[in-house]
């Protein structure tokens, strides 16, 4: 799929999930400088977190992988040793 159809499903899911939040939350709220900083800040979010990647560390996708993988571990047997100092 293009980039830029991908760009706006993001976006537009961000819009629609601040639209649940603000009508559970801000939908019989009188303050109307605070519904005004709110759907600029929705606006702006919205647009801005699709081009926002965060790396995740290692790769994530290895985990669910169907292949076998061999690992091999070295287990020590030993007494417990206390040492004062």
């Amino acid at each position: 799929m293009h980039p830029f159809f991908i760009y706006l499903i993001q976006a537009n899911i961000a819009l629609s999930m601040f639209f649940i939040l603000y009508s559970v939350v801000f939908k019989r709220d009188t303050f109307l400088h605070l519904r005004r900083l709110f759907f600029l800040s929705i606006i702006l979010f919205s647009l801005l977190y699709p081009l926002i990647t965060i790396p995740v560390p290692g790769n994530f996708l290895d985990l669910f992988s169907s292949e076998v993988q061999e690992a091999e571990t070295t287990v020590f047997f030993g007494e417990p040793v206390i040492e004062m100092v």
